[in-house]
């Protein structure tokens, strides 16, 4: 799938209202997900604070925004100004749209500056777009970096657009489907397409002969990745060493790199535990039988209890066996088919490690 087919299909969407959001299937998992972003932001930011270096208020590329889901939790950084660009000139007109109203809205928490940008970040030239001359603290990239996976020129582009005037000590962070764990879903299947209850996979090159030695090459596999049937067009995998071994050219030093079930243990402190209660990451299943069965059917995966809980209902048994379990009153999970899906996620930090120079571009 092209560049501008891609922007053809996120201007075409909707932009989902609230209610449309917390009726759907995977709600929780989609929150999960915005606890694992808003951790690694909170890394990021914290790790600049702490080098003696770093500026009290902090610079942001967000690339690939989307319709600027994210602004509330650069709302919670010591950030100064956030710059938002996306491919799809309409998504950025939402961002921006969403940006104002939370500027004017009565003792309104929005205070730094922002810019928005409709630019395919894989192909052109982000710093003549910016209104002034700037180096970035923090370049964030979230569930999109494997777009740039369309061929190498593209993966390039994009992280000359990342680094090309990030900082020293500045930071890259970003969240993606993990190619190595797609392909091994893969590789068991007789026919190159994997699902479960919210997830769709399919690979798209038909002519592969035997699924179960699937070798895609570096660039430009191209697979359908459909939540919810909600995401229907071409995306790419992404080999991780690789993207490593490439982004040393571009001066940006691998820090870290976790699953989303590591990112749970690693990011385990009361205030990180606290935000991930408070905006529901985690569906609750109550320990008592009479509670569970007044919700039950209100859960998630409710028509396949049996199936989507048999994890939970395992370790609900067991804190039933216990004398004392009046401090858990409640079970914080996904569904089977949710955590699966997860699994198949990474977040990753760099770190920028030389003096940030913008080369002349043709």
């Amino acid at each position: 799938m092209s560049a501008s087919e891609v922007a053809d299909f996120y201007n075409q969407l909707n932009n989902e209202k609230k209610d449309d959001r917390q009726g759907s299937r995977i709600v929780t998992m989609r929150n999960f997900n915005n606890w694992i972003k808003s951790m690694i932001i909170q890394e990021a930011t914290g790790l600049i604070k702490d080098a003696e270096s770093g500026p009290p208020r902090l610079i942001v590329l967000d690339m690939c925004a989307g319709k600027g889901g994210d602004l509330l939790k650069w709302q919670r950084g010591p950030i100064d100004e956030v710059i938002m660009v996306d491919i799809a000139e309409t998504s950025v007109q939402q961002a921006q749209a969403r940006y104002n109203e939370s500027r004017n809205r009565p003792n309104s928490h929005t205070q730094f500056g922002a810019q928005f940008i409709a630019l395919d970040l894989t192909e052109a030239n982000l710093f003549p777009k910016l209104r002034r001359p700037m180096f970035f603290d923090l370049v964030s990239c979230q569930f999109a970096l494997h777009y740039a996976f369309r061929d190498e020129a593209a993966l390039r582009r994009m992280l000359y657009n990342a680094s090309g005037r990030m900082r020293t000590g500045g930071y890259f962070i970003g969240t993606y489907p993990n190619a190595e764990r797609i392909v091994h879903l893969l590789r068991k299947t007789t026919d190159g397409k994997y699902k479960n209850d919210v997830l769709t996979i399919e690979y798209l090159d038909k002519s592969v002969k035997n699924w179960s030695t699937l070798t895609p090459p570096l660039f430009g596999a191209r697979i359908f990745f459909s939540l919810e049937e909600r995401v229907n067009c071409a995306e790419f995998l992404l080999y991780f060493p690789l993207l490593v071994e490439i982004a040393k050219e571009f001066d940006l030093e691998l820090v870290s790199n976790k699953s989303f079930p590591q990112c749970i243990d690693h990011f385990d402190k009361q205030d990180q535990r606290q935000l991930m209660s408070r905006i529901k990451a985690l569906e609750e299943i109550p320990i008592d039988e009479d509670k569970l069965a007044n919700i039950k059917e209100n859960l998630h995966g409710a028509k396949r209890y049996p199936i989507e809980y048999a994890h939970a209902e395992k370790k609900r048994r067991e804190l039933q066996g216990q004398v004392d379990r009046r401090g858990v009153p409640c079970l914080g999970t996904l569904t089977k088919s949710e955590w699966e899906t997860i699994a198949l996620y990474d977040a990753f930090i760099f770190r920028k490690t030389d003096t940030p120079t913008v080369k002349t571009e043709e």
